[in-house]
């Protein structure tokens, strides 16, 4: 997927930490994200990640974002991401 994605945006995501909070075996994070494509679309989200460790290695993680905006910026481009 990012090497299909590196197609549309020749630079990754810039993330930007907000704020992050740590109890017991969770670390959740704040973070914005920003990036530009090759068609001069603007991508700038906002993210919330949770991670979940276990022997002190990530075990999971999930990732919570404005999947509205994200169509609405990545639409147009699908097709060359998806050949």
């Amino acid at each position: 997927m990012l090497r299909r994605l590196s197609r549309v945006m020749p630079t990754p995501v810039k993330f930007t930490i907000v704020a992050t909070t740590a109890e017991d075996d969770r670390v959740a994070m704040e973070a914005t994200g920003h990036g530009v494509l090759t068609n001069g679309s603007v991508y700038a989200n906002t993210y919330h990640f949770l991670f979940k460790f276990r022997d002190g290695l990530i075990c999971e993680v999930r990732e919570y974002q404005d999947t509205k905006l994200a169509a609405d910026v990545f639409g147009p481009v699908m097709p060359i991401i998806q050949a």
